[in-house]
C-alpha cells in the first residue's frame, strides 16, 4: 500500500452480523471450492518432516511399507502443482498414481536429465 485516504461513503452493519462466524463459514467455503487432485505416493521417512509442512500437498492417510518407507494418500490442487512439489523432492518420492502424474513427472525428470546431457 502506497497511501490511503478517508472516504465520505459509511455503511451500517446490521446488529446480527457475526464477523468471526463470517469469516469461518467464508474460508471453509473457500478451501472447499479449491480444485482437489488425489494421488498416492512413496516417500522415504527423510522427507516426512518437510512433506508434512507443504503448504500445497495435504496427507490424508499413510502407511508403512517398510522401515524408511511410507505410501501415502494425498491431495494437491492441480497435476502441475503436484508434478512440481513432488520433482522437489528428487528420488525421495515415487508417484504410485495416478498414472498421467507419474508419466508426467517421468517426463520432467528425462527433460532435466537431457538438458544436462
Amino acid at each position: 500500500m502506497v497511501s490511503a485516504r478517508m472516504s465520505t461513503e459509511s455503511f451500517e452493519r446490521p446488529d446480527s452480523f457475526d464477523l468471526a462466524l463470517y469469516w469461518e463459514q467464508s474460508t471453509k467455503k473457500f478451501k472447499a471450492s479449491l480444485p482437489q487432485y488425489p494421488s498416492r505416493v512413496r516417500f522415504s521417512d527423510k522427507v516426512l518432516s518437510r512433506i508434512s509442512q507443504q503448504r500445497y500437498m495435504k496427507i490424508l492417510h499413510t502407511e508403512s511399507v517398510d522401515s524408511h518407507w511410507l505410501d501415502a494418500d494425498v491431495e494437491f490442487h492441480t497435476l502441475d502443482s503436484a508434478c512440481e512439489i513432488l520433482l522437489g523432492y528428487g528420488p525421495l518420492v515415487e508417484v504410485l498414481a495416478p498414472a498421467e502424474l507419474r508419466e508426467k513427472v517421468l517426463s520432467q525428470a528425462k527433460a532435466i536429465l537431457l538438458m544436462y546431457s
